[in-house]
């Protein structure tokens, strides 16, 4: 199924008083649509199925304000989420890289998508390649040099 959303929302209908907006529309093994009806005071959402009942409720206009404001809050949180959660990462890539020229016999190389590898990542290997550690996860690349590291040093855990 495949949900198509309008640059803006599509004004259905428009009156004095009465605004219909379609969100939504998906087309699929049944066509689904999602309405929003704007009215004074208040807010009517519903979602209608080509194969079942429609489905819908209403909101006052605190709650439709309300609603907005939580979902706005919560995207930027989302979006904070990931800048840190993007920072953590390069941070630990940037560890690895550090970790693994302390050591002569470690190498880490970019590797991109192989017949056996799904994702993009690195390798990490000793000089003399008897040992390659792919790593698919940057939170798991300073775990891989830790362990060659360990190797190098003769015990590995």
């Amino acid at each position: 199924m495949t949900t198509d959303l309008p640059p803006s929302p599509l004004i259905l209908s428009n009156t004095d008083k009465d605004r219909t907006v379609q969100l939504s529309a998906s087309y699929g093994e049944a066509t689904v649509f999602a309405l929003a009806r704007f009215r004074p005071g208040r807010v009517d959402l519903q979602r209608i199925h080509s194969d079942r009942h429609p489905l819908g409720f209403e909101l006052s206009e605190a709650e439709m304000d309300a609603l907005v404001a939580t979902w706005e809050a919560y995207k930027a949180d989302r979006e904070l989420q990931a800048v840190a959660c993007l920072k953590r990462q390069e941070q630990v890539i940037a560890s690895a890289f550090e970790l693994a020229k302390l050591y002569e016999g470690i190498e880490i190389t970019t590797h991109l998508k192989a017949l056996f590898v799904c994702l993009e990542g690195w390798k990490v290997c000793l000089a003399d390649r008897q040992r390659i550690v792919p790593v698919e996860e940057p939170g798991k690349l300073l775990e891989a040099v830790q362990y060659m590291a360990s190797f190098l040093q003769g015990h590995v855990f």
